[in-house]
């Protein structure tokens, strides 16, 4: 019997590596297709929109130098967390909370569904920012977790509640100078 065993789990040990994905998160399909998407996203970029940005990118620089006091809004699901994760106190970016926790995609989920910032008051935002001499706002509309701050037609994953784009148009209706996302 143990010589039947030893002669038949080599080859299941075999059969199953040659049979088995690529190793990691992706199969190779995968990451070609993703290669193939970037690509076409930098050719997209190249022939068109950063280009253009380019034509002007002195004297955009100049502006923000001259701006010097504005706000980088950093606001997603993570945020949900307050800063901890099951109890314990996590320190760094709290937009890496993923990563640095080794949450699994079903637990952020739950904490996804948990974002619901009914309090938003965009007027209030931009008043204080304005009223701090802070000359542009900048808002992280997609983040490292791959959350969107917008509806998205390319992931679910985002915030189909529309309250970001509140935040933008008060900027413009309020006069901060610039608003971005």
């Amino acid at each position: 019997m143990k010589k039947i065993i030893l002669l038949i789990l080599p080859g299941l040990l075999y059969g199953t590596a040659i049979f088995s994905q690529a190793a990691g998160d992706e199969d190779k399909e995968m990451l070609n297709r993703g290669k193939e998407r970037d690509q076409k996203a930098i050719n997209e970029a190249l022939d068109g929109w950063w280009t253009a940005s380019m034509k002007n990118h002195d004297q955009r620089i100049q502006w923000w130098k001259e701006a010097k006091f504005g706000m980088f809004i950093h606001w997603g699901v993570y945020s949900t967390a307050g800063g901890e994760w099951q109890g314990k106190k996590v320190s760094g970016y709290a937009e890496h909370l993923m990563r640095k926790e080794r949450i699994s995609r079903k637990e952020y989920l739950q904490l996804a569904r948990q974002f619901n910032p009914v309090k938003f008051d965009a007027d209030e935002w931009v008043k204080n920012a304005k009223d701090a001499g802070m000359k542009y706002m900048i808002i992280t509309a997609k983040h490292h977790d791959g959350f969107a701050m917008y509806p998205s037609a390319v992931s679910d994953f985002n915030i189909i509640w529309v309250k970001i784009w509140v935040l933008l148009f008060t900027c413009i209706r309020l006069g901060t100078s610039r608003c971005s996302r």
